[in-house]
């Protein structure tokens, strides 16, 4: 799979004082369909750094579940929360077990994680990172690919989320994943 990700700077209303740059992750496989994502099986796999949370009214908000009107009701801003683009009823989320030593699906100042299944797809727009400016923010993760009536195969991707005025293009892990930023 490939990955862009596309960044908006917004100025933060709570919790910090500096600006934020808002990043969207599109994957993207140059064959087959995508139809699972692991960015959460183990405490190493997920998206990591300074991301920005916002829990308007104390909601959880590691998908696309909370509406706009409560994040603009609790004065926050969408677009200054760090979450996958993906709402709970268009995917079938893989929880944890019970006990486990980390939490899936789970979100904090630091971390961003999950496991599920989508409907076989050739693109994703998959997530949200805010992140402030000057920071980097990593990922680890993979995604289950199928072509054709071949098993899928699981393709690793991991990458850098830069700081704005960085380098625009960089190449990701062997599936030649490519993460492309345009200027909003």
């Amino acid at each position: 799979p490939a990955a862009r990700s596309h960044p908006r700077t917004a100025s933060r209303k709570r919790r910090r004082e500096h600006s934020l740059t808002t990043f969207t992750l599109t994957f993207s496989a140059s064959e087959g369909t995508i139809g699972a994502v692991d960015f959460g099986s183990s405490a190493a796999v997920g998206f990591f750094g300074e991301l920005n949370q916002v829990n308007p009214f104390d909601l959880e908000t590691i998908f696309d579940s909370v509406s706009d009107g409560a994040f603009l009701g609790d004065g926050a801003n969408v677009l200054q929360d760090s979450q996958f683009l993906l709402a709970p009823g268009d995917i079938t989320v893989i929880a944890s077990a019970p006990g486990a030593a980390f939490e899936t699906p789970f979100e904090d100042e630091t971390s961003l994680r999950a496991v599920f299944d989508i409907a076989a797809t050739e693109s994703i727009e998959l997530v949200q990172l805010v992140i402030p400016n000057g920071s980097l923010a990593t990922f680890n993760g993979s995604f289950s690919v199928a072509v054709g009536d071949a098993t899928p195969v699981t393709v690793p991707v991991s990458g850098v989320i830069p700081e704005p005025g960085t380098a625009a293009a960089f190449a990701l892990l062997a599936g030649g994943a490519m993460m492309r930023r345009r200027h909003g």
